[in-house]
């Protein structure tokens, strides 16, 4: 028996100005959520620093992030050990609120025009990883033992935009463009064995036989 003490944090910081003239609202945004190597590596009493979501849905309320929110993009955050050997089985799971920090920009016009209730809220959001991994060796099939990957994750940018059609009906549309950073392209060939993928292989529709053969990429995402 072992225990992992947990001492992970995060905070969130935003704010806004308003312009009345213009109907403009500008807003800035940081978050920090602690990481931390995976806490079972080793069984051995210790103190694991990662930040564990309770109710980490609030990331902020003035800068949103679609991709963030959604969580749309995948990143290799576990690395699970087997057997006595120590193998490094990657795993890859959603981007969420932990070992991630974040800064953000973005505007809320209200213009007066013949459409009611018009609304454009643009904004962009670069994202970095909190404690740094090695790097992906797709050549070897694991993870380097000595070189590190970039902490940069990418940016998005997001349109979030509502109108009223007719009265008691209100129109919405959100899109966005994940752009990936070094981080992505460090970690490119992380297997993606996880449920959805499994559920991908299960179909008879589809010819690939082994949920290990779908690979992490560090294409853009889009979002509609």
């Amino acid at each position: 028996a072992y225990k992992n003490t947990f001492d992970g944090w995060m905070t969130v910081v935003d704010g806004a100005y308003t312009f009345k003239d213009w109907n403009l609202k500008l807003a800035v945004a940081y978050g920090y959520a602690s990481g931390a190597n995976e806490p079972h590596k080793v069984e051995v009493n210790k103190t694991y620093h990662g930040f564990i979501g309770l109710h980490e849905l609030y990331i902020g309320k003035r800068v949103p992030s679609i991709m963030l929110d959604e969580r749309l993009l995948k990143r290799p955050i576990v690395t699970k050990y087997s057997g006595d050997n120590g193998q490094a089985l990657e795993v890859a799971g959603e981007l969420s609120f932990t070992d991630l920090q974040h800064v953000g920009i973005g505007a809320t016009w209200t213009p007066k025009t013949f459409i009611k209730d018009l609304m454009l809220n643009p904004n962009i959001i670069g994202f970095w990883k909190a404690k740094q991994m090695n790097k992906y060796d797709v050549t070897a099939g694991a993870f380097s033992p000595t070189e590190k990957a970039s902490n940069f994750m990418g940016t998005e940018i997001n349109l979030l935009s509502s109108c009223t059609v007719v009265k008691d009906l209100t129109l919405f549309a959100n899109i966005a463009a994940f752009f990936p950073g070094g981080f992505f392209t460090d970690m490119t060939g992380v297997p993606l064995d996880d449920a959805v993928f499994q559920a991908i292989v299960q179909d008879d529709r589809n010819p690939i036989e082994d949920a290990s053969q779908f690979r992490l990429h560090d294409d853009v995402a889009y979002y509609i």
